[in-house]
């Protein structure tokens, strides 16, 4: 599964996803609501890439998910996962692209095609 990051209060990046050991299940707790929504979108988002051939290899695509970016958009932020099985250098975060989802429509655009201008360009789910 893709590592997500969410921003905390302060505007700074925080990890999130699911815990292996110390896992909310095992404590008695239930994973936030905003986790399984974030989990749903970043599905939703990966097989519209794949779908319309912007990624080859989804084991080496990350997410950075933010939540109304804009009022009633969600902003899906990927980048190239570096590590060993995908090659890269791992202290370089490659930023892709971003997708932008309408949280109403649920209908997705993209700036891959142009992500220096950020020029959006719809992209089919």
């Amino acid at each position: 599964m893709p590592r997500r990051q969410k921003p905390d209060r302060r505007g700074q990046w925080l990890p999130v996803g699911i815990l292996v050991l110390g896992s909310p299940v095992l404590a008695g707790l239930a994973a936030p609501a905003w986790a399984d929504a974030d989990d749903r979108l970043v599905g939703k988002v990966s097989a519209a890439i794949m779908h319309n051939h912007l990624g080859t290899r989804p084991a080496c695509l990350q997410y950075f998910v933010t939540r109304n970016s804009d009022p009633g958009i969600d902003r899906v932020d990927v980048s190239a996962r570096h590590d060993r099985a995908c090659g890269g250098d791992p202290q370089v975060d490659e930023h892709l692209f971003s997708v932008y989802v309408d949280q109403t429509t649920h209908q997705m655009a993209s700036d891959a095609a142009d992500p220096v201008n950020g020029t959006l360009k719809a992209l089919p789910p």
